[in-house]
């Protein structure tokens, strides 16, 4: 997955640099959509619109989506919107397949383009029934526009030899949280985070952002397992301490006795 931010990259050049990715991989490119919140990092480079609010942002994001798609799949594309114009635009290659496109839109307006326009909605909650509650609100809202839609959230993987092992790893963790930090970081994410009472703040007071599972490699597949279904997901964004270490143990050690259990 590459991320690419729709007030910042042009479509076209957007296109080009995924469905180019999309050869290099073979097919497996992926990309996620952001409309762009992070005041602090746009206007460092001269490139935040004070004229354009929260929904407006989703609006030109939507003509930008329009046209990455049409350049994927047709040979010359005319587009004249409020936002973008491009004439007789060709653009190759095209990618093998269309690349899966996700969003996380948390706001009405960008929960809803979301759904709209890409194929996974990420979502998060406080807990596994607001998350469960926003897959099926994805869904539903799908399921009524005549598509389908996958639900991904993110996950913390803390593990260890033994379940005490691992949770000792997640306590000191716990015991290390720089809350003024991890509220500053959120703040520079748009400020309207901070201080809030939302799923992000009360996450990350208690030492982690996401969802957690703790555990010996056996826990942690049941634990993932469980989660998936009881959140009504289709898939995680699994977030390690040491990604190098993480993702070798999780294939070697999680995720065959995950293939197990389907």
């Amino acid at each position: 997955w590459a991320t690419l931010h729709a007030i910042l990259h042009n479509p076209v050049v957007a296109a080009k640099m995924i469905a180019t990715l999309d050869h290099i991989s073979g097919g497996r490119a992926g990309l996620n959509i952001v409309a762009g919140a992070y005041r602090g990092e746009f206007e460092q480079m001269g490139a935040w619109d004070e004229k354009l609010d929260h929904d407006a942002r989703y609006d030109l994001t939507e003509e930008w989506t329009g046209i990455v798609k049409r350049l994927w799949t047709e040979e010359r594309v005319d587009f004249h919107g409020r936002y973008f114009t491009i004439k007789d635009c060709v653009s190759q290659p095209k990618p093998l397949r269309r690349p899966d496109l996700i969003c996380a839109g948390m706001s009405a307006r960008g929960f809803d383009f979301s759904v709209r326009e890409t194929d996974i909605c990420f979502i998060g909650g406080r807990d596994e029934a607001e998350t469960r509650a926003a897959s099926l609100k994805a869904k539903d809202l799908a399921a009524k526009l005549n598509k389908s839609i996958k639900t991904y959230a993110m996950c913390t993987v803390i593990y260890g030899g033994s379940d005490a092992a691992a949770e000792a790893t997640a306590q000191k963790y716990r015991d290390g949280l720089d809350e003024g930090a991890v509220l500053g970081m959120l703040e520079s994410y748009g400020a309207s985070f901070a201080g809030r009472d939302n799923a992000m703040v009360a996450r990350a007071k208690g030492a982690f952002m996401t969802h957690t599972v703790i555990g010996a490699p056996r826990t942690c597949a049941q634990k993932i397992a469980t989660l998936l279904a009881d959140c009504a997901l289709d898939g995680l964004m699994l977030i390690f301490a040491d990604y190098a270490e993480g993702i070798a143990v999780m294939g070697r050690e999680i995720l065959p006795l995950l293939k197990a259990r389907a």
